[in-house]
């Protein structure tokens, strides 16, 4: 007869982070955090589900205004297609 044996501590698995991005732990929150580095960022999120995302190698191109600038041409490109989702839509009830 076997003896059944103690749980072991759980085990996390998660898929490979890009480039530069570390997983750290942070105790007075309890939770994980990521961060790269290189460029001093970080984040509560994995880096590549940010929508703002950018791979370190593309990121090292431009500095920090230009990719404030690029943010705000992505939100302002989503409202003009999210007004248009909409304009669209509308017309159809019209139809």
């Amino acid at each position: 007869m076997s003896v059944e044996s103690h749980y072991s501590n759980p085990v996390f698995v998660d898929s490979e982070l890009p480039s530069g991005w570390f997983r750290f732990f942070d105790t007075k929150k309890q939770k994980f955090y990521y961060a790269n580095l290189k460029t001093k960022k970080s984040s509560w999120t994995r880096p590549e589900l940010d929508k703002y995302f950018l791979d370190e190698s593309i990121l090292f191109n431009f500095n920090d205004a230009e990719i404030e600038h690029c943010k705000d041409l992505f939100i302002e490109g989503t409202r003009t297609y999210n007004h248009y989702l909409l304009l669209l839509y509308s017309l159809t009830f019209l139809l």
